[in-house]
């Protein structure tokens, strides 16, 4: 990333946040309707600092029952062993269980990038270049005057970060964020997330308007409930994406998007 640089240009933000979010709504559904490969790794550390546990796996995501679950192939550089894969198996039913409960009452306890821009206020936007293309990077920090959907979503307003945005696509590339102090939902027993905890979000281009994960990692300590548990550090990387959607379809999901 090349040094940051002023520009005679304006830039509307008015104008461009909510052709972000559009975008990354549409990018977040897609992704749900493709296949896909993944390599996720987690460390764990106790209270003293100690590693407790290091895994690690590589993953499919797949359609069943017209609903996207995640496949183990292989665990700690190993293929599955008969117990391990009876395990998964089960755990495919909990995913369409659970995804079959999502299409009816949709979770309190997950935001997707889309959301959270939804739920804070850019500001400070400042022009770079990236692998050759033109970005924005946004200031980002979570807006409490925006009202909140449930309980765990008021979580953005312990959030700031750093928004990178391709300005020709209008897509996001990047999000560096760090909780600037705890948030906490019945005492730490539902949801606990400790100040400090950062996480980082890369995104790459698949085909033109369409940004999907490339890359993601958190270090820290967090604890929400059926959602995500981690104390010290966790890592994913995703690629191969196939059945992606024609050009037409996503400019027509994003059009709906806006509306």
């Amino acid at each position: 990333m090349l040094p940051s640089c002023a520009s005679a240009q304006q830039v509307d933000l008015t104008t461009l946040v909510p052709e972000v979010i559009a975008h990354q709504h549409a990018a977040e559904t897609f992704r749900k309707q493709t296949f896909y490969l993944g390599h996720e790794s987690r460390l764990e550390f106790d209270h003293n600092g100690k590693l407790k546990k290091q895994e690690e796996r590589d993953i499919e995501a797949v359609t069943e029952d017209g609903f996207q679950v995640i496949r183990t192939l292989r665990h700690n550089g190993h293929a599955l062993t008969d117990d391990e894969q009876r395990k998964d198996d089960e755990n495919i039913h909990k995913q369409l269980a659970k995804a079959r409960e999502r299409k009816a009452h949709p979770p309190n306890s997950e935001i997707a990038v889309s959301r959270l821009l939804e739920l804070g206020r850019l500001s400070n936007p400042r022009h770079e270049v990236v692998d050759g293309r033109s970005v924005l990077l946004l200031d980002y920090q979570g807006d409490s005057s925006i009202p909140t959907r449930n309980r765990f979503e008021e979580v953005t307003r312990c959030l700031t970060a750093t928004i990178v945005v391709d300005e020709a696509d209008r897509s996001v590339m990047r999000v560096d964020a760090s909780f600037i102090r705890d948030f906490k939902i019945a005492g730490g027993l539902l949801v606990d997330i400790r100040k400090g905890t950062r996480f980082t979000v890369e995104q790459e281009r698949v085909q033109p308007l369409l940004w999907l994960p490339a890359h993601m990692d958190a270090t820290g300590s967090l604890r929400a409930l059926l959602f995500l548990n981690f104390n010290g550090s966790a890592t994913a990387s995703y690629k191969g994406y196939r059945g992606l959607k024609d050009e037409d379809d996503l400019s027509a999901h994003i059009a709906g998007a806006r509306d």
